[in-house]
């Protein structure tokens, strides 16, 4: 069976309050999750002996992802804004070493939610894959793999599906750069779930879940007798992890467009999500 994690995106995305980090991974824990997703925005308030230690005695796996702001763009023009998004993944890497996860996943072949003002070229793919290239190496030393994930148009320019993913791997050549799918991503830009999965195959180690709304599972519209048939069928071994947003993490809800109330807590949406994905 897939061990199943959360993104901790639904609870807060600030971790500097030791006490209320140490009560948002016992939760986790006590949901009965298996592991759980970091996505770091900043490294400045990120303890990662502490966060460490405490899931190390939870016994709760971690997986860290990241994204680049804008003064970050590894597609961009400007060799000193690529050089520090390079520096910044490298340093990702190093906290998902130290922390323990088989590796660092994300968004970050591009800037999140950048809106292209020209169609895109060559130019942006080269920057991204040359940019890329150093960050893998640099994982490498520490025996990780990156992971690209696909997300849709209105907040990545430039991969938007996993034929694009694929194609930027194969520019960037490095054995330890793979692929993460996101089914509410999934569900704007593929044309098929099943196939998709069934291409990827083992290229791809890291699966998120999520209904089309991003609320409550089974209530959208998303066909996950398609998706977890496909997983099955190549055998997949990553995790599968729930990343659903709610409106009371503001930061997260301004950028993912969480509007409404999809669940009466996140908690609510935490625990059902569970139970439905161990359903499959």
């Amino acid at each position: 069976m897939a061990k199943v994690g959360i993104n901790t995106f639904i609870w807060t995305t600030n971790w500097n309050n030791s006490s209320k980090t140490r009560q948002i991974f016992r939760n986790i824990k006590t949901m009965g999750f298996d592991a759980v997703q970091i996505p770091l925005l900043s490294l400045d308030s990120f303890n990662t002996k502490e966060i460490y230690q405490i899931l190390k005695k939870l016994e709760l796996e971690c997986y860290i992802s990241a994204g680049l702001k804008d003064d970050m763009d590894i597609t961009s023009d400007n060799s000193k804004t690529r050089q520090r998004g390079i520096d910044f993944l490298k340093e990702c890497v190093q906290v998902a070493s130290q922390i323990g996860s088989v590796f660092l996943s994300g968004s970050f072949h591009s800037v999140f939610g950048k809106k292209s003002q020209h169609p895109v070229g060559i130019r942006e793919w080269e920057h991204s894959a040359r940019s890329l290239k150093e960050v893998a190496k640099e994982a490498q030393k520490h025996g990780l793999c990156i992971v690209l994930e696909p997300i849709n148009r209105y907040e990545s320019f430039l991969i938007n599906t996993a034929s694009q993913a694929k194609k930027l791997i194969k520019m960037i050549g490095e054995s330890n750069v793979k692929i993460q799918l996101d089914t509410f991503h999934m569900n704007l830009e593929e044309n098929d779930f099943y196939n998709t999965i069934k291409t990827v195959e083992k290229d791809l180690v890291h699966f998120h879940v999520a209904e089309n709304h991003r609320g409550r599972f089974n209530q959208g519209m998303t066909p996950w007798d398609n998706i977890f048939k496909a997983l099955s069928e190549i055998d997949y071994k990553g995790a599968i992890v729930i990343e659903s947003f709610v409106p009371e993490v503001t930061e997260v809800a301004t950028a993912a467009c969480i509007w409404r109330k999809m669940a009466p807590s996140a908690d609510f949406l935490a625990r059902e999500g569970l139970e439905f994905i161990k359903k499959w």
